[in-house]
């Protein structure tokens, strides 16, 4: 073995040129000493002197790994327990190494969302919410302007002058006021719902100002109100009414989006700030996860080194 070392090493170079192997491994010999560390361990100490200390430091492991082989081997030899012993480390091993898998798994259940690896995601979704945000406050702002419009249009077409009602209308009143506007109001809905569904605002909110027109005008009646005799509605008038009336629904259909654009906003707005917070957190995340999957590594680097020594 001390000729294998010395070859392979390429000790000893002046020697080898001019004495044979058998002197230039008592030479070696001579260079090497061992001794015990202490009496009660069960250890020694193996040194080697050479004039080159990269050269000594490699020697002396290639002599600590032979007395340790050479140990173990002994050991095999004089007690089958090696294996028995190895196999209960094994055990005891895997049984860290799984403890720490839950440990791991635990925590990447406990905070899912945070982790290093979702941080890409994180930041994309980031940028599609803010998109969706631009897009919807874009849209309210058009809704608002529309909405003003439409108030400007209302307060024009009730400033809007009448003609004079012709002579005669007044002879054979008829009754107007709350009954008149329900007709008109049914009239709309008769017309929006062959263009609409059922469950469109603009019919809903109908259907709304006719049910309130319908206890209103029940209410008069009710209570003996005398209803003021009036005359018929010119067509002029009547159009003018059904204009506003119109615009009137239009504005709830309005209102409805803005509305709806509102809820959207702030939930995009508290979503946005849920990501942002876990991309802060990221950081944090990232150290604990580290060390967490370094302990890992090395139980798992025990386990396999004793599964091969097994």
């Amino acid at each position: 073995r001390l000729e294998q070392i010395i070859q392979q090493l390429d000790l000893y170079k002046e020697e080898q040129s001019r004495e044979v192997m058998e002197d230039i491994v008592q030479r070696m010999r001579q260079d090497i000493s061992t001794s015990p560390v202490s009496v009660d361990v069960n250890s020694f100490r193996v040194s080697y002197v050479s004039d080159n200390a990269e050269k000594s430091r490699k020697v002396t492991e290639r002599l600590a790994s032979l007395y340790i082989e050479q140990n173990l081997k002994d050991r095999e030899n004089q007690a089958d327990s090696t294996s028995q012993f190895l196999t209960a480390q094994l055990a005891e091993a895997k049984t860290r190494l799984v403890e720490q898998e839950k440990k791991l798994e635990e925590y990447r259940k406990g905070h899912a969302g945070q982790l290093p690896s979702q941080l890409g995601g994180n930041l994309q979704a980031i940028q599609t919410a803010s998109l969706q945000l631009q897009s919807v406050n874009e849209s309210t702002n058009r809704a608002q302007e529309r909405r003003l419009l439409i108030e400007r249009q209302i307060a024009d077409t009730r400033e809007v002058p009448l003609p004079a009602p012709p002579v005669g209308t007044t002879d054979n009143p008829v009754p107007m006021g709350t009954a008149q506007q329900l007709e008109l109001a049914r009239t709309r809905l008769a017309l929006i719902l062959q263009r609409y569904t059922p469950n469109h605002p603009e019919v809903v909110s109908l259907q709304r100002l006719i049910t309130d027109l319908s206890l209103k005008l029940e209410g008069e009646v009710a209570v003996g109100a005398i209803v003021e005799p009036k005359r018929p509605l010119t067509p002029a008038e009547t159009a003018q009414q059904k204009r506003i009336l119109e615009l009137q629904a239009e504005l709830a259909v309005i209102d409805y989006q803005l509305s709806a654009n509102r809820a959207e906003a702030a939930r995009l707005q508290r979503a946005i700030a849920d990501y942002q917070s876990k991309v802060d957190v990221v950081p944090t995340r990232e150290s604990e996860l580290v060390e967490l999957t370094r302990d890992y590594g090395t139980m798992q680097a025990a386990y396999t080194n004793l599964l091969t020594k097994r």
